[in-house]
């Protein structure tokens, strides 16, 4: 007989006594999660046969954990995608911990530890690189953290990162020990737009001349700009390659990664996307602003704007121009893939993958010691670096601030080097001083008069018309005509990204030296100045390329100004009630991105 679905409410294992574990008949239910995956369609999956091979007592316990998970997914907002991605990674959990000691918790100690040290393996044998670990580790924490409650200072304790995030020291240079990082240096970033262009631009004149496989075979494509040599390798293309498919196909592809590379695109849109569907349109002074619409399901017409410099437009031109050259009629792709029969269809991951490994078999080797490898997530991140301001790195990479902050204010070797360097001569001086360096690293010499308000006259304050509430755990007396919103709404109508007359000023790092904004000495509202402050420090540490020198002033300035805030101007029983709430249930919503 076919298991019915049901929908199971969630529980909380904590509440759930001995009697009641023994006498509960969970066991005899079904554990099917429904998921509406995108381009997929309604997945069933089925957590049952996590508990094969389970005693009774065990299989009990571990049904109740499945049932748990089960509404926490239900609650989960975000995309289909999303909701798979967090079931698999519970069942890959689960499997671990049921090997490891099925009588204990998802979220026991000794099963972080265990599950750590089966990964660890992995990644050292080579099974499994870096940044498939991270991600794990990431998916891992999620559902641990706001499933089953596990505080994040003891997931950061039993299940540490892979990768050591400031890496070996080389003089006064970040690197990990494998030379990854989270985008190029501008040396590379630039040369690696040269290698695309230049193979986009040979592949599609092979096209065009009609070369045959042989031609192929004899005469590899080959780039050489200054010391760098790099060809790709087609002494082992198959005898049975379609060569005309093969030339348009590479040739489309090396000119999708340039547009990744130019305007910060993302890779899932662009497989999809029609040249009707990307729009570009004068910006302020040296940007363009490109915006595609994404025929994603429940995203119907929403057009994602990024933006573009204004020297790469002839990329821009040229990258459409070959779009229009390998299928000319009115409705086609941006990026065409050829079929075998001549017909074109959507590219998929697969086919860039491809062309992306066979670019990287013989390097190019950066500045850094690194393969210059395409990869489209960190092209779209060095784009991103070449835009120093956060409001207009976000809009560059179609983000919001929050996202711009978080996972694209890490910098590059380059600039993380100078950043070390820094560091280093501050050590140094803390040494010759005789300063304790952490002294050093808080103090904060600030001319700036940051107001802080009691509760009672936040509510006053509140109650005037052009007054709100922040997400830095404050009041803004006027956000929206004030000198600070003015300059913000500015910035967006010249980047091209809003039409309305009037905005509410959202620019939250510049809060701590705005004339308009208080912070309130409440336990509420300094629970969320802390979360803020906790996801900022995040957004500096998380990534390998950041190092603990490897941030943004600006983000530093607005972490020394709240730990300054917290020793020196808020209540004490006020700060110790809020870090409490942060040490016992996460940090404030508000701040609870991933």
């Amino acid at each position: 007989m076919a298991r019915k679905k049901i929908t199971v409410n969630e529980l909380s294992l904590e509440t759930i006594d001995a009697s009641t574990l023994n006498k509960s008949s969970v066991v005899g239910l079904s554990l099917i999660i429904t998921v509406d995956v995108e381009f997929e369609g309604k997945k069933d999956f089925d957590l049952s046969n996590l508990l094969d091979g389970l005693g009774e007592e065990e299989k009990r316990r571990r049904q109740l954990e499945l049932i748990k998970f089960i509404g926490y997914v239900k609650k989960v907002k975000g995309e289909g995608v999303s909701k798979a991605t967090r079931i698999k990674m519970l069942s890959r959990w689960v499997r671990y911990a049921n090997k490891i000691d099925p009588s204990l918790a998802l979220s026991d100690k000794s099963i972080l530890l265990g599950v750590h040290k089966v990964i660890l393996k992995l990644y050292n044998a080579g099974n499994l690189g870096p940044q498939t670990c991270e991600g794990m580790r990431k998916q891992f924490r999620i559902i641990l953290r706001d499933c089953f409650s596990l505080n994040q200072n003891d997931f950061e304790e039993w299940f540490p990162s892979f990768c050591a995030r400031t890496g070996e020291l080389f003089g006064a240079t970040i690197n990990d020990e494998k030379g990854y990082s989270k985008a190029f240096s501008d040396k590379d970033f630039k040369l690696i737009i040269l290698l695309l262009m230049f193979y986009a631009r040979e592949f599609q004149s092979r096209y065009l001349s009609g070369e045959t496989l042989q031609q192929l075979k004899e005469k590899a494509p080959t780039f050489s700009h200054h010391t760098v040599t790099h060809t790709l390798n087609t002494q082992s293309i198959s005898p049975k390659l379609n060569v005309k498919k093969y030339l348009s196909n590479r040739s489309t592809v090396y000119y999708m990664l340039t547009f990744i590379a130019i305007t910060g695109a993302n890779l899932s849109p662009l497989l999809r996307a029609k040249r009707q569907d990307v729009v570009i349109s004068k910006g302020e002074r040296d940007l363009f602003t490109i915006r595609i619409t994404d025929k994603r399901k429940k995203k119907k017409d929403e057009p994602k704007v990024y933006l573009m410099k204004k020297h790469q437009e002839e990329f821009y031109t040229e990258i459409l121009n070959h779009s229009k050259l390998i299928d000319p009629s009115d409705n086609a792709l941006l990026f065409p893939f050829m079929e075998e029969d001549g017909s074109y269809t959507n590219f998929n991951s697969t086919a860039v993958s491809s062309a992306i490994q066979n670019y990287r078999t013989k390097g190019p080797v950066g500045e850094f010691g690194e393969i210059l490898s395409p990869n489209p997530k960190k092209l779209r991140d060095s784009h991103g670096q070449q835009f120093d301001d956060l409001d207009t790195r976000s809009a560059a990479l179609g983000n919001s601030p929050k996202t711009a902050a978080k996972h694209y204010s890490d910098g590059n070797p380059e600039e993380n080097t100078d950043e070390l360097q820094v560091g280093m001569n501050a050590y140094t001086l803390s040494l010759i001083s005789g300063e304790d360096l952490s002294k050093t690293h808080h103090k904060v010499t600030s001319d700036i008069d940051i107001k802080i308000i009691d509760q009672d006259s936040a509510v006053e304050l509140l109650e005037t018309k052009a007054a709100t509430k922040t997400s830095t755990g404050g009041v803004c007396e006027n956000a929206t005509t004030s000198r600070e919103a003015q300059k913000h709404n500015r910035k967006l109508n010249k980047l091209n990204l809003v039409n309305e007359k009037k905005i509410s000023c959202n620019n939250i790092l510049a809060c701590f030296t705005c004339s308009q904004h208080a912070f309130v000495d409440e336990e509420e509202q300094v629970y969320i100045l802390l979360s803020f402050h906790q996801f900022l420090i995040d957004s500096l540490y998380v990534n390998e390329a950041g190092g603990l020198f490897g941030s943004k002033q600006l983000i530093n300035d607005a972490i020394d100004e709240i730990y300054w805030m917290k020793s020196n101007r808020f209540s004490p029983q006020v700060i110790i009630n809020a870090e409490r709430r942060i040490k016992y249930q996460g940090v404030h919503l508000l701040w609870s991105f991933e």
